[in-house]
This record gives C-alpha cells, sequence and structure tokens, in this order.
C-alpha cells in the first residue's frame, strides 16, 4: 500500500466523516471540509484528489461526487438530491423564522447550524439555531424569541420536531467563542460550527467576530475559515422590526432590565434543573450558565467520533 502523507489522511479522513452522515461531497465540500494537512491551493488538493494512489482504494466518484468505499453510489447520489430538495423547502420556514425573530432585543446573530446548514435535511428534521445575544441579556432575550416561536407554533416540542425550530445554542458572553466547558472540541463540533450560516445578523462583523473567536475549530479542519460568505443563505433586515427591537432594548437597558435578567435566569434555571433531573441521559450535551446555553440531548456526536476512528484504525489510516 502505497504511503500515506497529511492531506491525503485529511481528505480520507473527511470523507469517511461525511459517509456517516450519508452525505457525498463535491470536490470543493471536499476542500473545505478536509481535517488535516494544510493543502497550498484547490488546484493542488485537487491534483492529489485526483492522483494520489494511497486515497485510490478508499475515495470513488460519481456524477462529479465524491463517496468512500464501499457506498453504492447511485443510491446515495439520489438520496443526496431528495435531501437537497427538502433542504430547500426548509429554508423558506427557516427564514420566516429569522424574519419573525428580527425583533428580539439584544439580538446579534441568527445562524443556522446541524443538517440544513449542510443541505441534509430530511422530511422529519427541526432547523437548529444558535442565537447571539448581548451580553447580559441572555434570559430576556432567550425568554423573547421562546414566545414569539410558540406564538407561531414553530418552536419544537419533545417529537414535534418537523420543521421546528430547535433552540439548541444561546452565546450571551463577552465573546462568541463555543468553549472547552460549553460543548466538547471534536472533529464533530468542528464540523458543525464551521458550517454555520449566518442568516441574520446586526452587522456585517458578527459573524467575522463568531470565525476569528472559534478559530480553534482551524485544528480540526484544513482550510477554515473558508471565504464563502457571498453565498449564504440571509434575511433582510426589516425597518420595523428594527424599530420594535430597538424599542424593547431602551426599555430593558437600565435597571429594569438588571432586575428582570435575574429574575429570568432564577426562573428558567430551575425549570432546566428539573427537566434534566427527570430524564438523565448519559448522551446528554447540556450546559447553561448566565452567558451561554447549549442543549444537545441525546448527542449522537460520541456514537459518530468512535465509529469515525474505529474504521479509520482498522483501514490504517488514523
Amino acid at each position: 500500500m502505497e504511503t500515506k502523507n497529511q492531506p491525503e489522511s485529511g481528505i480520507a479522513s473527511a470523507m469517511l466523516y461525511y459517509s456517516l452522515l450519508n452525505r457525498p461531497l463535491t470536490n470543493i465540500e471536499l476542500f473545505k471540509f478536509s481535517c488535516s494537512g494544510r493543502t497550498r491551493t484547490f488546484g493542488h488538493f485537487l491534483k492529489t484528489l485526483e492522483t494520489s494512489p494511497f486515497l485510490f482504494p478508499y475515495i470513488r466518484q460519481f456524477r462529479g461526487f465524491y463517496f468512500f468505499k464501499p457506498t453504492n453510489c447511485a443510491e446515495a447520489f439520489a438520496e443526496r438530491q431528495k435531501r437537497g430538495k427538502i433542504s430547500q423547502l426548509k429554508w423558506k420556514r427557516a427564514k420566516k423564522i429569522a424574519a419573525l425573530l428580527q425583533i428580539t432585543p439584544f439580538l446579534k446573530m441568527i445562524g443556522i447550524t446541524g443538517s440544513l446548514s449542510l443541505a441534509n435535511a430530511n422530511q422529519e428534521s427541526d432547523i437548529d439555531l444558535l442565537i447571539a445575544l448581548e451580553p447580559g441579556r441572555l434570559w430576556i432575550g432567550r425568554t423573547f424569541i421562546t414566545l414569539l416561536l410558540n406564538l407561531a407554533h414553530w418552536r419544537r416540542h419533545d417529537q414535534k420536531t418537523k420543521d421546528k425550530a430547535c433552540l439548541n445554542c444561546y452565546l450571551a458572553g463577552p465573546d462568541m467563542e463555543i468553549k472547552l466547558e460549553i460543548k466538547p472540541r471534536s472533529l464533530h463540533s468542528a464540523q458543525e460550527y464551521s458550517r454555520l450560516i449566518p442568516v441574520w445578523q446586526k452587522d456585517s462583523s458578527v459573524f467575522s467576530k463568531f470565525q476569528n473567536e472559534n478559530s480553534w475549530i482551524g485544528e480540526y479542519l484544513t482550510n477554515y475559515p473558508w471565504p464563502n460568505c457571498l453565498n449564504f443563505e440571509t434575511v433582510s433586515k426589516n425597518r420595523l422590526a428594527g424599530i420594535i427591537r430597538g424599542f424593547f432594548e431602551f426599555i430593558f437597558s437600565g435597571f429594569l432590565g438588571d432586575k428582570l435578567e435575574k429574575i429570568l435566569a432564577k426562573w428558567q434555571t430551575k425549570r432546566i434543573q428539573k427537566k434534566i433531573a427527570k430524564t438523565p441521559d448519559p448522551a446528554d450535551q447540556i450546559y447553561f450558565s448566565d452567558e451561554y446555553l447549549m442543549f444537545h440531548p441525546r448527542s449522537k456526536s460520541a456514537t459518530i467520533l468512535e465509529k469515525h476512528e474505529r474504521i479509520l484504525k482498522e483501514l490504517s489510516l488514523s
């Protein structure tokens, strides 16, 4: 067998990871998601991908997409096309949700994560949201968002997931870093947050700040961050929504807001603790404080990573 080098093992690792998500990749996607060994340019990467004898036993190409062997390429290709169409429909709902949430006071950014950010949603998929808020106003912002989504019947409840908003991450600290204590740093979390799409942001600098403050992602992904912001799905800023948001920010910026924030923090923290105690699960990834909230109950990340590492070792790719 040919001797591997870092770029080649990084390509194979990324291709295997996405095959576990049933997601064949284009060459550009594979370039973006490669796991280690920085390649100088896309041209250099493409040459490695197409000519490397090391990669030949593990990766095959079909209709412009790359698959990790063994994979039924025709079936996987058809599934990708199907999920792409489903995702297009779900984006319409995601943009409606973001348009509604614009009125939330102290809102900085609404980001799309999960399967929709990869255009890999199935019929029952929810819409994963990352919400960034101003420091010191996490609980006020969360209360507004929860009320708005409940009124619109767009919030996920237990098994009611289809097209519902899943509010699994809130950032309201002095920065927007996904800190180690909030969520374990791994290939899985790096892939997830590298794909974040800022569907709405208060100003154009917010997402750039998110990328800069999560530079740890680059320890797992070769080419992060990538300059593909121009193609993002976005929601236009609504002037009326901005006026409403500004009004509530004026009301809740001073002493009244500080007092309400403490009341809401105490109330919501008790509810979260009660819910965790009621249905504990070893796979839960849950963190909450006055600056950050992270809710990933029954997370599949450990299972995916274990299988990824096991196959890499079996094939001597790690």
